[in-house]
């Protein structure tokens, strides 16, 4: 029977691209034609390595990392041909950044621990490169799963305007918030409250 991890990862192996996060990998990509800058992406939190993949069809150098060292044994099978793919078991606030022109944290930075959010979130902003961009979700207040007990502390959750001053070094370039019953995680229906930030480094 396999663990309800494995089973997560064996359905989103395939899932499909979020549109913003193809909205934050054309906009590097423009950044990178326009700026000269390096073809390099982080997926923080890349689980089973769906936005791994993607990157790679858009010929990315790719650094990926999670802390559950079976999202990174998927990865490692995924990509084992692919030198272009580098990937680390890590947490947030102990990853070694690249410094990249794309850092993505895809519902991830939610099971950042909040006691360690600001020193991950300094090694984050500190990796992007002047005009790449950062794609992240955060979670609202108002989130079903907000301040759940997981394995690594209750889920990390914003008020906007505490999330927003932490963007001081970046340009905000698209600001969405969902707040809706409706979807599901983990098969389960859920109100969600979430922030999908989308901004440029200065």
């Amino acid at each position: 029977m396999p663990s309800r991890q494995n089973a997560y990862y064996e359905k989103t192996f395939d899932g499909d691209t979020s549109p913003l996060v193809k909205q934050a990998t054309s906009l590097a990509i423009a950044a990178i034609k326009n700026g000269d800058l390096p073809r390099i992406a982080v997926d923080c939190g890349c689980g089973s390595g769906r936005h791994i993949a993607y990157l790679r069809s858009r010929h990315f150098l790719v650094h990926g990392f999670d802390i559950e060292p079976d999202a990174i044994e998927w990865c490692q099978e995924r990509f084992k041909n692919d030198m272009d793919v580098h990937l680390d078991v890590a947490s947030f606030e102990n990853y070694n950044y690249p410094t990249a022109t794309l850092v993505m944290a895809f519902a991830s930075l939610f099971f950042c621990p909040a006691t360690r959010f600001d020193e991950a979130w300094r090694r984050i902003s500190d990796s992007v490169r002047a005009q790449g961009i950062f794609f992240g979700m955060f979670m609202g207040k108002r989130d079903e799963w907000a301040e759940r007990k997981t394995s690594f502390g209750n889920t990390l959750t914003f008020e906007e305007e505490d999330l927003r001053q932490h963007f001081e070094y970046f340009d905000i370039l698209d600001w969405h918030e969902r707040d809706e019953e409706g979807g599901t995680a983990m098969g389960v229906r859920k109100h969600w409250h979430v922030y999908s930030v989308t901004a440029r480094r200065r």
